[in-house]
C-alpha cells in the first residue's frame, strides 16, 4: 500500500512497495509517482523508477533496461539543424525550440587544455580556404565546430555582460 507525502513544492509523491512493483523491476528498486501541480498539464502523474544504489531516476522501462545492460544512462538523440528531413514533424513544421541557450559546447570543449600552437594553412587559393593544423595533423571538422561553438558562446556571453 503506497504512502502519500507532500514534497516541498506541494506535489504529491507515492513510492511503490514490493507488492506494487512490476516483475521486471530489480529487487530494491522503487517507483515514485509525482503529480504535476501547475501548468497546462497539472494533474498529470509522472512515474519514475529509482535505483537504490546510484540514486538515478528513470522515466521508462526501456531506460531502466539500458542502464542495467550498460551501467550508464542513455543519452538523448540530438536533432541536427541542417537537415529538414530530421527536424520536420508529422505536420511538416519544425519543432519549437526552447528559450534556453545550448550549453553543449561546455561538455565538448576543454578550456583548460587548449593547443599551444595552431597554424592556419591556405589549402585552396582559388576559394581562399584555410585549415588549422596542429603540428603536421590537420584539425578535424568536428574539432573546428567545437572551437567555433565555444568561441561564439564566450563572445556572446562577454557581449551580454558589456551591455550592463
Amino acid at each position: 500500500f503506497p504512502e502519500s507525502t507532500e514534497s516541498p513544492a506541494g506535489a504529491q509523491q507515492r513510492r511503490g512497495t514490493a507488492a506494487a512493483l512490476p516483475d521486471w523491476l530489480p529487487p530494491g528498486w522503487s517507483i515514485e509517482d509525482r503529480v504535476r501541480i501547475s501548468g497546462a498539464s497539472a494533474g498529470t502523474i509522472d512515474r519514475y523508477f529509482l535505483d537504490p544504489v546510484s540514486g538515478h531516476r528513470f522515466r521508462s522501462k526501456k531506460e531502466v533496461f539500458f542502464f542495467l545492460e550498460t551501467g550508464t544512462k542513455r543519452k538523448r538523440a540530438k536533432v541536427t539543424e541542417n537537415s529538414d528531413a530530421d527536424t520536420l514533424g508529422s505536420e511538416g513544421q519544425k519543432p519549437k525550440k526552447s528559450g534556453t541557450k545550448s550549453k553543449s559546447f561546455a561538455s565538448k570543449f576543454d578550456f583548460f587544455n587548449v593547443p599551444e600552437k595552431v597554424e592556419w594553412v591556405l589549402i585552396d587559393t582559388s576559394q581562399g580556404s584555410w585549415a588549422p593544423f596542429i603540428g603536421d595533423e590537420k584539425v578535424s571538422e568536428s574539432t573546428m565546430q567545437e572551437w567555433s561553438t565555444a568561441f561564439t558562446a564566450v563572445a556572446s556571453r562577454d557581449n551580454d555582460q558589456r551591455k550592463f
